[in-house]
């Protein structure tokens, strides 16, 4: 497609400067500050599924430069997203600040953690979601 459209040359050079493997700390600053968050999950059939997982800003951390957390609710107790975690574990995930376009995609491996410290900084948070990244 990028060869066909004659974008080539430009997703190479945004791909050489801005994509990298671990989380920055102007890539840490925006994760903090964001309250619409999407999270993208693979089913065991390779189906993808997206899900709104926002919340408070702050609610997704930055643990260290190849680590973040999010917490797990109730939702609306269909446990696609988290059922694909524990399947598969492969998740994406988007920041984006709307009011100035502007958007963090994080790539990795996630999973459940049902105990882990931060877990009681978040009120009736059932589980923590650890993504081990790949890909920023």
């Amino acid at each position: 497609m990028q060869q066909e459209f004659g974008t080539l040359r430009r997703a190479n050079r945004r791909d050489q400067t801005w994509v990298h493997e671990q989380i920055a700390a102007d890539d840490e600053a925006f994760i903090g500050g964001r309250d619409v968050i999407f999270l993208s999950t693979v089913d065991a059939d390779g189906n993808p599924t997206g899900s709104y997982m926002g919340g408070p800003a702050g609610s997704g951390r930055v643990l260290d430069a190849h680590t973040l957390v999010f917490p797990g609710y109730d939702g609306n107790g269909m446990g696609y997203s988290m059922g694909n975690i524990v399947g598969q574990g492969r998740v994406g995930r988007l920041f984006i600040d709307f009011e100035h376009p502007h958007r963090v995609r994080v790539q990795g491996t996630a999973q459940l953690l049902r105990e882990h410290p931060l877990l009681t900084t978040y009120t009736e948070a059932q589980y923590l979601v650890q993504i081990t990244v790949a890909k920023v």
